[in-house]
């Protein structure tokens, strides 16, 4: 063969093996464009004012129940037998009462929705927690350019192989976090339920109160179209009358202020509802108060405790993020594998790579998740000496406040009853006396007040000792078709829990 052949079949040669290269490059970046392809892409939602205006000036809440079924039930209280049971039979027909308002709330409570978008938050981190570092993909290139114009490259994938176990302690520290999340917003909605049974009972009381302080001022009003006449007659003086006119205006100004402290009320319920004020739905005012939580020993209030099961769990997550930075001091292992081309030649590329913890340890991140398990360990300790001040206190409270009740529904009442029917006597006989009469007043007006301030400590006390215990075991818990009173876990915003 020429000199002339054998130096155009080197060069064929090379030009196939530059097009092979060529087409390898080719496929790495294709391979690396295929992988971009299955990134996560970003969908714009901007925020509309108007709509949601719209939509809160419609709310009702059948439409949110309605709206949480469209969403799925999966995660929701709609999830949960007894209470998604009990939503779907509901019966706003009549009105709503506050059974049915304790599991609304769980819906419809800006509260509890945006607590719960913020446990969602917190679960979102699982997602892929502890999984293997994306591999590293590396092209380098050279190009002679004189005297062959040869081309040399390597490509190669770096990875870091987890031999430690870190990855798996990272994935039980992200699991610890979303259990955190999770146990706040179950003490959340159980707090949300108690504070709305509270003040249920107390728009409950002031309606009442309201009312019969109306009746109060209808019956004044006629004392006082009654005490002209006595005056006319000779019976009372012009003073006493007027004194007895005066009473009954003031009386129509209590009681004009006592339904706006009902109307107030009213508004809270419903702002706490998540509903509008203008919807015209009726609430039922409560009848008795529900009985407080039985007396049981301290360990077992401390494990059935929102307050305690979320020390626990904070400190649970402690004790995970420790063992977690406590195992990143020990390296994990870098593995490198490639091809590429030198000189005509095609090689196989490898590498390894260890860091050595001679210096840094992870000793900061160590320190601190120390400090942090110290810190859970003291706020379970601190939380169970709460739990136990503020359980005796709210005993107290709920003991005294029923004294107080007892005393005002079977003494005062009473009283004051017999007092306005010795006034009739009184009146009949011609000896009217108009201090009485006022003093009668001042004391029925006083036994109103004292009956509604009563039952207002005793709610408060009672919604306080059941949210300190903490929702019904199931062996408590109500059948289907009674109102739930446990308080079910949520991920959704209820247009979806």
């Amino acid at each position: 063969m020429s000199t002339r052949n054998r130096v155009g079949t080197r060069t064929e040669e090379r030009r196939r093996q530059a097009a092979r290269r060529a087409a390898r490059v080719r496929g790495a970046v294709a391979a690396s464009a295929a992988w971009l392809a299955g990134c996560a892409s970003h969908p714009p939602q901007p925020l509309d004012t108007g709509a949601l205006v719209a939509e809160l000036l419609a709310r009702t809440p059948a439409s949110l129940l309605a709206a949480a079924e469209a969403a799925g039930t999966e995660g929701t209280p709609l999830d949960d037998g007894a209470v998604g049971a009990g939503l779907r039979a509901f019966d706003l027909a009549d009105g709503l009462d506050a059974a049915e308002a304790e599991v609304l709330v769980l819906f419809t409570s800006p509260t509890v929705r945006r607590a719960r978008r913020a446990a969602e938050v917190v679960d979102a981190g699982r997602v892929a927690a502890g999984a293997w570092q994306d591999p590293v993909l590396g092209i380098d290139g050279a190009a002679v350019l004189a005297p062959q114009n040869l081309l040399e490259y390597g490509i190669g994938l770096e990875f870091t192989l987890p031999v430690t176990g870190s990855a798996r302690l990272e994935q039980r520290a992200a699991d610890a976090d979303a259990d955190v999340a999770r146990a706040e917003l179950a003490a959340l909605e159980w707090q949300t339920r108690m504070e709305l049974r509270a003040q249920w009972a107390r728009w409950s009381a002031l309606a009442a109160h309201a009312e019969a302080a109306q009746r109060l001022a209808l019956a004044v009003d006629e004392v006082a179209a009654r005490a002209e006449g006595w005056r006319e007659a000779g019976v009372i003086t012009a003073l006493e009358a007027r004194l007895v006119a005066a009473r009954a205006v003031a009386e129509r100004v209590a009681s004009d202020d006592l339904g706006a402290q009902a109307d107030a009320a009213r508004l809270a319920l419903l702002l706490e509802l998540g509903l509008p004020a203008t919807g015209g739905l009726v609430l039922v005012p409560q009848g008795d108060v529900p009985a407080p939580p039985a007396r049981v020993a301290l360990d077992v209030l401390a494990a059935t405790s929102p307050r305690l099961a979320v020390a626990r769990a904070r400190y649970a997550a402690a004790e995970a993020r420790l063992a977690r930075e406590v195992r990143r001091q020990y390296p994990d292992l870098g593995l490198g594998f490639g091809y590429g081309s030198e000189d005509e030649d095609d090689r196989v590329l490898f590498g390894l790579a260890l860091p050595l913890p001679v210096w840094n340890r992870n000793a900061r991140a160590i320190a601190v998740a120390l400090a942090e398990r110290a810190f859970a360990r003291e706020d379970h300790a601190s939380a169970l000496l709460e739990l136990a001040e503020a359980e005796a206190a709210a005993r107290l409270r709920h003991e005294r406040a029923l004294a107080r009740q007892r005393v005002v529904l079977d003494e005062l009442v009473p009283l004051v009853d017999a007092a306005a029917e010795d006034l009739l006597v009184l009146e009949r006989s011609g000896r009217l006396e108009i201090a009485l009469v006022l003093e009668t007043l001042d004391a029925r007006r006083d036994g109103l007040a004292l009956a509604a301030e009563a039952a207002i400590e005793l709610a408060r006390a009672s919604a306080d000792l059941a949210a300190l215990a903490g929702p019904p075991t199931p062996s408590d818990a109500p059948r289907v078709d009674a109102p739930p009173t446990d308080a079910p876990r949520a991920s959704e915003d209820a247009p979806p829990r």
